[in-house]
């Protein structure tokens, strides 16, 4: 099942790693910690797809682009919805 975000663009979907990853990022782990999951890289590259696809600068933006329910369940389940 792939996210679909309710921001400015209706219709971006995430998929399962960028919407695991999202939710991490939501609950405020580092870039390092995330990467203890996967690798740095792909942590970076997966975060930067998503702020262009939700049309958010970063991490602040993320609540508001994928909804507050998503969000909170995103971080609650670690991105498995």
């Amino acid at each position: 099942m792939t996210l679909l975000a309710s921001n400015k663009r209706s219709d971006v979907r995430l998929t399962p790693q960028e919407r695991r990853i999202a939710g991490l990022a939501y609950r405020g782990l580092s870039n390092k910690e995330i990467a203890r999951k996967s690798n740095e890289g792909v942590v970076k590259l997966h975060l930067h797809r998503v702020y262009w696809k939700l049309g958010v600068q970063g991490r602040g933006g993320l609540s508001d682009a994928l909804g507050c329910e998503d969000a909170e369940q995103i971080s609650r389940t670690g991105g498995n919805i």
